[in-house]
């Protein structure tokens, strides 16, 4: 059904009332909470996010954009064409004019406010019906894990996270999704999909819905691809992994056997929940909100001028794996958060800064003098996209850089000296065989340049601001390891693994971190003084801060040490 149908939004409301009632007064201490569930995957995405024809041509739709034009001050206007929508991922302009296709951009931002709207009326009425003693929770906010859809992230609706927030939260108690599905196997990541920390810091907790294959999966050519977890031994490993980032990070957390056939079943599994609730519960005393020194910072709006996901997705959503593997621990923000309330990180990743106003722009300066010393890295197209139209100028304004656009290219980038000084490797690539459409380099001193696209232009460079911090223009879609640790040490963040691969988390004197899937050495800092132990046996590990140990592939540790520094 379309969300557009005020008569489905209200039929559907009616009915969220009355079964919230029953429940309350049948079973009032049977239950926890609601968890309404609707659209595609019950999450809260439009239904045909997926499909190949586009969808927004029903009535309710047609009208309700209309409407939604006039609200903003805008004449009215049809929904845009099929020819309109449907581009060429090759050859078409990756971002949107905000001049020449306002139509089309005014329909995204219509798709996200309308599902953030029905999400706001469904919490709210099941907030008033159980007379706000149960919890509402609801799948919504995948901000990193559309950004590289084929047709645009705008097409599935999870760009309205701020708009709920400043609507709703009162109505709210939890919002949600899977671990992404991006980088989750055994000896990975697993990163969020979300801007976890934004959402927590606007009252309402973040849950992570860990839906792993595990070993009992009869499905064994599914568990290679999408979980690796082909022994009992792999499968503790991931579910600690993903089971410690969660407390790490404040976060909730349920494991969920997906297709009901007994993921889960099997004691040994949840032995390891009852040995993380002492972990689970020490965090319940932590002294501050997880605030890490690294923020990568998404920017709803500006995600809406994305025409086609190919680029954006190497910018937005696979840097992840990098971030997870760069030894210091990162959250997930949103700019509309962050610029009403300015974070300590020291490295602040603006992923997605494209589209900026003149009050974005400001309140980015004043920043610059209130939190000095700070490293801002800008990725692809930062300023790009101006009320006025593309203007390669609002780059310059924004990032002090000089820019120009390239010709189609893959993207690749060879280290320059400086770069290699800094640990980058030789090369910069992807793994793209076609040249992308829209990058853009910058003009800088051999100094400032850590990295030259195949053309010459500066593809990473980085200069002081006038605050004492760095200004640094990303633009390779190229984002391995090296470069982020790169950056952190720029930015004198604290890198908790100093040399060899692992995944890690950090807070409060508490560590998790698991080897890759080729192990090996690894070298940890802990940044304080003092026994390291085993947080499951209390055995001394190391005397802290630096030490070295040999993981086995996929080796997963949690440790305890002394106060952060």
């Amino acid at each position: 059904p379309s969300i557009a149908c005020r008569h489905y939004r209200e039929k559907a409301c009616r009915f969220l009332d009355a079964m919230t009632r029953h429940l309350c007064e049948k079973y009032p201490d049977r239950f926890a909470g609601i968890h309404p569930a609707a659209q595609n995957s019950s999450e809260f995405f439009y239904w045909d996010t997926w499909t190949k024809p586009f969808f927004g041509y029903d009535p309710s739709t047609k009208a309700a954009f209309k409407a939604w034009r006039r609200r903003h001050g805008r004449p009215e206007a049809d929904v845009p064409t099929l020819a309109e929508r449907k581009l060429d991922i090759f050859s078409s302009p990756t971002l949107a004019d905000p001049v020449k296709d306002r139509v089309l951009v005014d329909f995204r931002l219509y798709l996200q406010e309308e599902m953030a709207d029905f999400v706001a009326e469904v919490a709210a009425t099941c907030r008033k019906a159980s007379a706000g003693k149960k919890l509402v929770l609801i799948f919504y906010g995948y901000q990193w894990e559309f950004a590289g859809h084929s047709r645009g992230a705008g097409t599935s609706g999870h760009y309205g996270v701020q708009h709920l927030l400043d609507k709703a939260a009162k109505d709210l108690d939890i919002l949600c999704s899977p671990i992404s599905y991006q980088d989750r196997a055994w000896g990975q990541t697993a990163p969020a999909m979300n801007a976890a920390e934004t959402v927590m810091r606007h009252g309402v907790l973040w849950l992570f819905e860990d839906d792993s294959r595990t070993f009992l999966d009869p499905d064994k050519a599914a568990r290679k691809q999408e979980g690796v977890c082909m022994d009992l031994a792999q499968t503790r490993q991931v579910l600690l992994r993903n089971t410690a980032q969660a407390i790490i990070r404040g976060f909730g957390c349920w494991w969920m056997d997906l297709p009901a056939c007994g993921w889960y079943m099997d004691a040994r599994l949840w032995e390891l929940m009852k040995q993380l609730e002492p972990f689970d519960r020490a965090m319940f005393d932590r002294k501050h909100p997880f605030a890490p020194e690294v923020a990568a910072i998404v920017d709803e709006e500006s995600m809406m001028y994305v025409s086609i996901g190919r680029v954006s997705s190497l910018f937005v959503g696979a840097p992840r794996a990098a971030y997870g593997r760069a030894g210091a621990p990162y959250g997930q923000y949103l700019l509309s958060d962050v610029l009403k309330k300015p974070l300590d990180a020291k490295l602040q990743i603006f992923q997605s800064a494209w589209y900026m106003t003149p009050e974005k722009l400001a309140a980015i300066e004043t920043q610059r003098a209130a939190k000095p010393g700070v490293t801002r890295v800008w990725c692809w197209a930062p300023g790009y996209l101006t009320p006025g139209g593309k203007d390669l100028g609002g780059i310059e304004r924004l990032t002090g850089f000089k820019a120009k656009a390239l010709a189609p290219a893959t993207g690749r980038a060879t280290a320059t000296e400086q770069g290699r000084r800094r640990g980058l490797p030789e090369r910069l690539a992807t793994e793209a065989t076609k040249p992308y459409v829209g990058l853009f380099g910058v003009e800088a001193s051999d100094a400032e340049t850590w990295a030259r696209f195949e053309d010459g232009t500066a593809a990473i460079a980085v200069r002081k601001n006038a605050q004492s911090g760095n200004e640094v223009f990303l633009g390779t879609p190229a984002c391995p390891p090296e470069l982020v640790r790169a950056l952190e040490d720029l930015a004198g963040v604290h890198r908790y693994v100093k040399d060899g691969r692992a995944a890690i988390w950090a807070a409060e004197g508490r560590l998790s971190a698991m080897a890759d899937e080729q192990g090996g050495k690894v070298t940890f800092d802990t940044g304080a003084a003092g026994s390291v132990s085993d947080f499951f046996t209390g055995e001394n590990i190391a005397d802290g801060p630096v030490f070295t140990l040999d993981m086995a592939p996929g080796e997963t540790f949690l440790f305890e040490f002394g106060p952060q520094p």
